[in-house]
C-alpha cells in the first residue's frame, strides 16, 4: 500500500482551517479519511464531530421512538409549518447548548431544548409559562 496525502485549503470568516485527506490506495480500492486541524479561531464545539477519528463501530440499528419524541418532531413540524421557527434556528439553539448538557442529551432532547430557546428569545412564550406547562403535564402523569 502506498499512502498518499492531499491538502486542501478552505477559507472561512471566522478561522482558518486546513482539511488533509489521507488516501491509501490498495490494488482497485482507495480509503479516504478526512483530518482536519484548525489554526486560530475558537475550539470546536461538542456538536462540532464532523471528521473527527474513531475506532467505535456506527450504531445503524433502528430505534423505536418514544411517545414524547413523536410530539417534538410534530411539534417541530407544526412551528415551520406557521413560520415561527426554521431548521436554521433549531440548528443554532442546539449548537448553543452547553457541552455537558449537549453530549448528556438525546437527539429529541437537543430539539426540545433548542424549541423552548427560540420560543422565549422570539417572545412566543415566557420561561414561566414553560415551566407551568411542563408541571401540569408531570402532574397529569403522576
Amino acid at each position: 500500500m502506498t499512502p498518499a496525502v492531499k491538502r486542501k485549503r478552505r477559507q472561512d470568516p471566522r478561522q482558518t482551517t486546513f482539511e488533509f485527506c489521507r488516501c491509501t490506495r490498495d490494488d482497485d480500492s482507495v480509503t479516504v479519511a478526512p483530518v482536519s486541524r484548525i489554526v486560530g479561531g475558537p475550539m470546536p464545539s461538542a456538536h462540532d464531530r464532523g471528521g473527527l477519528p474513531t475506532g467505535e463501530p456506527i450504531d445503524q440499528t433502528s430505534l423505536e421512538w418514544a411517545d414524547w419524541e413523536h410530539l417534538v418532531n410534530a411539534l417541530v413540524g407544526v412551528l415551520r409549518r406557521h413560520d415561527l421557527i426554521n431548521v436554521d434556528e433549531l440548528r443554532r439553539g442546539i449548537e448553543a447548548m452547553v457541552p455537558a448538557e449537549y453530549e448528556s442529551s438525546s437527539y429529541y432532547e437537543r430539539w426540545s431544548a433548542s424549541i423552548e430557546h427560540i420560543l422565549v428569545e422570539k417572545g412566543i412564550l415566557s420561561a414561566e409559562e414553560i415551566t407551568a406547562a411542563v408541571r401540569e403535564i408531570d402532574a397529569k402523569w403522576e
